[in-house]
């Protein structure tokens, strides 16, 4: 097998004084964080998509050395896959989402295209066993194809709709040969207009028919929905939302997806970003938890609240007050600190007021 990542060794954890730029200074995935090792507190999904810049081998039609390409969108996605489950070894990572686009490049045919996402998965089953690899997620991807720019589900052209029931159940075969633990629906934004909005309900309606299938296929995993929030909010305001019910809305892990950066002078500099990345959100969750288990959250929480223990707050709590009581008080207040008796301070406000 090619190296896609020469000259990159495997990042390990070396502690903050490490002057090794390929050492995680923070991250180490055996510490204990929240009861549970850093690699499973903090659950990198690793995206299993190295974009072809970062890939420096030589074309494969015989050009100059220089960027990659392949002769193929087929092969150019292999030589992704390949390269992605080599940098996730060397960053130490055993989790990984993807794409079905990445797994079933479009042919000319739906059939054609079947043929090749069975190919890329056979390869990807293979890659998953000889890395020890599992999958934390498929994502179905309904969105980033230009034929689906007016919708997918909800596009009011029923060649798109029945083209996306079709990748769906593909996508739904897919997750169930992989055993991905999670399989997220991506689907577009509702166009604003009407004609759109009208055929919005198709898109609830074929939730419920992927949920069904997932079903029928004996898919055991979570089923998650990925929703742009206008189109969430949408089908909440037509009351639509019941309709997916067996769905979740949220997404797995911590995704690692979007750290590439194919502007990075070198292959080095995309994977050191990556490495700072890792190290960043370790240190969040190492700070989380100190803060957790000293106190400082609770103590803070509790110290900021103190006022309504009693007196006026206690009463705001009560629901025991009105505008007139509040701005009575509030008008009292002369150095804005609370009065030594602000228990018997409103109960005299209420006593004058209620004889207004």
């Amino acid at each position: 097998m090619a190296e896609y990542f020469p000259g990159i060794p495997a990042a390990v954890y070396e502690g903050a004084w490490s002057t090794n730029p390929f050492a995680f200074k923070v991250y180490n995935p055996d510490r204990i964080i929240g009861g549970k090792p850093m690699r499973e507190a903090l659950p990198f999904c690793f995206s299993a998509a190295v974009p072809h810049e970062l890939l420096p081998l030589q074309s494969d039609i015989g050009q100059e050395p220089g960027p990659w390409r392949a002769a193929n969108p087929l092969q150019q996605a292999k030589d992704s896959l390949c390269a992605s489950f080599e940098l996730m070894d060397k960053l130490g990572l055993r989790s990984y989402c993807i794409r079905d686009t990445q797994l079933r490049p479009l042919a000319e045919s739906l059939r054609e295209t079947y043929v090749r996402t069975d190919e890329m998965t056979e390869g990807l089953l293979y890659l998953q066993k000889a890395y020890g690899a599992e999958p934390a997620a498929l994502i179905c991807d309904l969105r980033s194809d230009p034929r689906f720019a007016l919708g997918s589900f909800s596009s009011p052209e029923v060649d798109i709709v029945s083209l996306a029931a079709a990748l769906a159940k593909n996508a739904v075969d897919t997750a169930v040969k992989l055993e991905a633990k999670s399989f997220v629906l991506s689907v577009g934004s509702v166009p604003e207009a009407d004609w759109a909005q009208a055929y919005a309900g198709n898109l609830a309606y074929m939730l419920v028919l992927t949920a069904e299938y997932a079903q029928r296929a004996r898919y055991e995993g979570r089923l998650l929905l990925d929703l742009p929030e206008r189109t969430e909010l949408f089908l909440y305001r037509r009351e639509l939302h019941r309709l997916w019910e067996p769905w979740e809305l949220r997404k797995p892990g911590v995704l690692l997806e979007a750290v590439y950066d194919t502007t990075a002078p070198s292959q080095a500099d995309a994977v050191l970003r990556i490495i700072a990345e890792m190290d960043s959100r370790a240190g969040s969750a190492l700070l989380q938890e100190r803060e957790r288990v000293d106190g400082r959250i609770a103590d803070f929480r509790r110290n900021r609240l103190a006022t309504f223990d009693a007196g006026v707050g206690s009463a705001i709590l009560a629901r025991e007050v009105s505008l007139d009581i509040l701005a009575a008080y509030a008008e009292s207040v002369r150095s804005w600190s609370l009065p030594t008796d602000s228990a018997a301070y409103i109960n005299g406000i209420r006593e004058g007021l209620r004889w207004r």
